[in-house]
């Protein structure tokens, strides 16, 4: 597999562009949600507010993992942000109100997911904790 290093920097880091437009595209889902103006009634309610702050964790943590230099932040950041957009499309779902939306949640959800688990498993498949990788 070919390295996925970009050479550029941000801050004095390597450039995560997937990350840096999920905290993006993540900060705009909780601010609907907290704001009370996301698709579907249901998340008009306290499961949007209660989505909305794990998406505003998720944000607040991948980006303080990248300043900070913390992969596994990042890591954790990028659960919560899976967490975030399952729940998200999960509702939009049930209520069947949005079917492009419910798609794009789920394709967040599942891009995220993947993300994570580039950053744990090794190239052979094996997941590495945290304490061995380089």
């Amino acid at each position: 597999m070919s390295s996925t290093d970009l050479p550029w920097l941000i801050f004095g880091r390597k450039v995560r562009p997937y990350a840096l437009w999920l905290s993006i595209a993540t900060a705009t889902s909780a601010w609907s949600l907290l704001t009370h103006r996301a698709v579907g009634a249901a998340l008009d309610g306290l499961a949007g507010v209660l989505i909305g702050l794990v998406a505003l964790a998720a944000v607040l943590v991948l980006w303080v993992g990248y300043l900070g230099r913390r992969d596994r932040l990042m890591s954790t950041g990028l659960l919560l942000a899976t967490g975030s957009w399952t729940a998200v499309g999960a509702f939009l779902a049930l209520e069947a109100v949005a079917p492009v939306s419910t798609i794009l949640a789920f394709c967040w959800a599942g891009a995220s997911a993947g993300a994570y688990l580039l950053e744990v498993v090794a190239e052979d498949g094996v997941y590495l904790p945290e304490e061995i990788r380089e």
